[in-house]
């Protein structure tokens, strides 16, 4: 049976709006800036996000190899919205084509 005291209310409540709300309305709102594969990519973050926040709640230690993982999937990702980003500016588009 639930118990419905203030802390339990608070972390459901908590959870249905960080982890559920917020980021379902992030990605739609993104979706409208950036293309599919841009916006997807980012899902890639999400075991990022949970290590850190393992260090920053528990104190967890990552290893060398995570910190490494973890910065290649950063840079990774960083090229990804630019190179989206510069596909979509048109002043990058090739002047030759005649549409």
């Amino acid at each position: 049976m639930i118990e419905w005291s203030g802390r339990f209310v608070v972390a459901l409540l908590a959870l249905g709006w960080f982890a559920t709300a917020l980021p379902y309305v992030l990605w739609f709102t993104e979706l409208r800036r950036a293309s599919v594969t841009a916006v997807t990519a980012w899902t890639l973050l999400v075991p990022v996000v949970g290590v850190l926040r393992g260090v920053i709640v528990l104190g967890e230690r990552p290893t060398t190899a995570q910190v490494v993982g973890y910065t290649i999937m950063v840079a990774a990702l960083t090229v990804v919205a630019n190179s989206d980003r510069h596909a979509r500016d048109p002043a990058t588009q090739n002047p030759r084509i005649n549409h």
